[in-house]
Parts: C-alpha cells; structure tokens; sequence
C-alpha cells in the first residue's frame, strides 16, 4: 500500500518537474497510514489465518512454508513491486486523461482542476489497497470488515468534516468534496472502474495459481471446506431421518456442548471440573486420579 500511494507521489512530481508540487493535500496525505489505512494491518496481524488450530495441528508440514521463505522471498517481493507499480500507472493513467484540464463533466462549466483530481486519485488509492486485502484474506471476522470497510468510510466523512471548517483551516479543502467533488458523476464512475481495473488482473493470476499451482494451505483450506460441509450433510441427514446423531456428531455440536452444561451430567458451570468421571470431557478411566486434589481446578 505504501509503495502504491508513493509511486503516485513520484510520479505526479515527474509531471510537475520535480517542483514539489503535490496533488494531494497535506493534510489527508499525512493520515494515509495514520488513520485511514491503519486498522486493516492491524487487524490482520492479529487474526490473520488460513486455517483452524486443529487442521494445522493434524498436518504440521504446512509450516514448511515458513521454513522454505515462501512469503518473503524475492520472486514474492517482485511481485508485489511489480503489482503496486502496474495499479499505480492504471491510476495515474484513467485518472489524468480523464480528468484532464479540457474536460467538463459538471452543468457549471467548471473542469477537474488539481485539487479535484487529487482527492479523486486519493480515493481510488484508499479503495484499491483495502480491495488488495478483500483479495488475499482467506478467513474473515467481524473486525475484518470493520477494519476494511469502515477505514473507507473515514475517508468520506474526514472530507465532510474538514471540508467545513473555515477556509483559513481547510484552505483547498473548503466545501471541496460536498460542493464539487460529489456532485460529479465521473468521480463515482472511476471510484468504481479504476480499482476494478487494477484487481482484475490480480484476481486472475491468484485465480490461475490456487487451482494449477496451489500452495499447501490453498489444499487443506480445500479438505477443512469437505469436512465442513460433510459434517453438515451428517446432522441434516440425522434430523430428516428422525434418530438422535451419533455420539461423535453430538460431542461436535456446539448447542449438545451447552445442553451438557446445565442438564445435570456434570457439575454446573461452563468450565467442569477435571473429574475423573467427567462425562463432559469424555475421559478414559484411569486418565486422571481420583482425589481431593483432582476434584476442582486450581
């Protein structure tokens, strides 16, 4: 993501002969990584998997991709430069010929001046770095959505908010997005096809690996989806049928795990004692020892 929004910086300063001129304002190009890209790494670092615990608990080889530098070798850091380059010219691309100085979109008259195209380029750029994540999650939470979606509607209500205060504070901000920016229909228009043009080709190459060249966890994602899905086919099977499922199937619903709590086969509480006659647990006689000291949890 940075690589992305700084190749736009370098490149619109090439245009601008090197004078240091930006097209973006100071003020949201600041908060890019401070406020509006922020959460999503965040987020993903914490939750991030492409398996349960216990499938990577039955097949430790897949840890071999850690081993093996898969992530971070240099063939994956290319191609992650040559991605953030190649979404970067299609921005710069759609977003300078279209909204060139000789082009009205608006009944005023008035064309895309820099200002205008800045905080359309700045907004292709949010939304295409959290449609990259869309891409390449393979587990989703709540917070996943939070972190991606909500971080984009940030950007909306931060040009709202600041585009309100007085020109002195807001300066090329003032009434910038309410007052122009919005009203044009080629600023909702490219909000839409630039970052759609720069994830399709990626979305086609991750497409093309996963099912001819697929990595480890790419197949056991696939065998945890099977088991997922024949485990539903069982219990749906067992209640069109009108018998009780089986043992197993019961132990693994999570509503058969609440009933035992509170219908009298063990202690009360979520969290049983370790007995050795704990049905909850299911343990095999003469796993733990009987006594004062077994009864209770410290």
């Amino acid at each position: 993501k940075n690589l992305l929004f700084g190749i736009t910086i370098f490149t619109f300063n090439a245009f601008a002969a090197f004078s240091g001129q930006f097209m973006y304002n100071d003020f949201y190009m600041t908060l890019f990584n401070v406020i509006f890209t922020v959460l999503t790494p965040f987020v993903i670092g914490a939750f991030d998997r492409d398996v349960d615990r216990e499938m990577a608990y039955r097949y430790p080889i897949m840890y071999r991709q850690g081993q093996r530098n898969d992530y971070f070798s240099l063939f994956a850091i290319s191609g992650w430069i040559f991605t953030a380059a190649y979404q970067a010219g299609v921005i710069m691309t759609f977003i300078l010929v279209g909204c060139g100085s000789t082009v009205v979109n608006r009944r005023a008259g008035q064309p895309f001046t820099m200002w205008e195209t800045g905080v359309l380029m700045f907004s292709c750029v949010v939304v295409t770095v959290h449609l990259e994540v869309v891409q390449i999650q393979e587990q989703w939470t709540w917070l996943h959505h939070v972190s991606i979606w909500v971080s984009q509607l940030v950007w909306w209500l931060f040009l709202l908010a600041f585009g309100a205060f007085p020109l002195s504070f807001s300066t090329s901000l003032y009434d910038l997005f309410l007052g122009i920016v919005a009203a044009s229909p080629q600023y909702w228009l490219y909000l839409i096809v630039v970052p759609l043009a720069c994830q399709l080709p990626d979305f086609f190459v991750r497409a093309v690996r996963r099912h001819v060249w697929p990595d480890d966890h790419h197949i056991l994602m696939e065998l945890q989806l099977k088991e997922r899905r024949e485990k539903r086919d069982r219990l749906r099977a067992a209640g069109k049928g009108g018998g009780p499922p089986s043992e197993t199937e019961e132990e693994q619903d999570p509503q058969a795990v609440v009933l035992r709590v509170f219908n009298g086969e063990h202690p009360s509480g979520f969290v049983a004692p370790y007995t050795a006659d704990s049905r909850f647990y299911k343990l095999p006689p003469g796993a733990v020892n009987s006594g004062p000291s077994a009864t209770t949890m410290p």
